[in-house]
């Protein structure tokens, strides 16, 4: 019993340490796959797939980088395009013939906002740092929860491994007598 959960803690150890080093996102997303568990992958996939924080977390991601984006379109020109026609009838009274006028109109706008005193790139900065931070968010919740599954799991192990010493000890006691 102590013997697999030893094997079992230093597994997870490892493979804790070894997220610290590498930098590819997939390879740390499945970081307890080194303990090649396959009921531990089943439960994480599942816990993964179907947790609402991470999906939350998920989500929050997709909203802070939109706004990130949004925020840094104020570092380029902006352009509108208006155009409109309008038809008019002006009626001069009873002995005048009714005038029609139509009137066509397209205006083209560019403006362009000078960052001089940097509102325009502080703002960017800011929304760069929500979208960090909820990437690292997203980070921490994965993270909790697996590492409360693992934890978890380790323990059922552990009393399944007392079960089966307990069931070996009294068929040994009954042995002997």
């Amino acid at each position: 019993m102590k013997r697999n959960l030893l094997i079992f803690l230093t597994c997870t150890l490892l493979a804790v340490e070894s997220k610290a080093q590498i930098i590819n996102k997939e390879e740390c997303a499945s970081w307890w796959e080194v303990c090649n568990n396959k009921t531990l992958n089943e439960l994480l996939s599942c816990a993964l797939s179907n947790n609402h924080n991470i999906i939350s977390a998920s989500n929050n991601i997709l909203l802070a980088r939109s706004n990130w984006r949004a925020s840094q379109a104020g570092f380029y020109p902006s352009i509108s395009l208006n155009a409109g026609y309008i038809t008019e009838k002006t009626s001069q009274g009873i002995a005048f013939v009714d005038k029609k006028d139509q009137i066509g109109e397209a205006t083209i706008n560019a403006t362009w906002e000078i960052d001089i005193f940097g509102s325009i790139r502080k703002k960017a900065e800011s929304k760069k740092a929500t979208f960090v931070a909820s990437e690292m968010e997203y980070n921490s919740v994965m993270i909790s929860l697996c590492g409360q599954i693992v934890e978890e799991y380790a323990q059922l192990r552990a009393i399944q491994d007392e079960l089966n010493n307990a069931k070996q000890n009294a068929q040994l006691q009954q042995t002997i007598m």
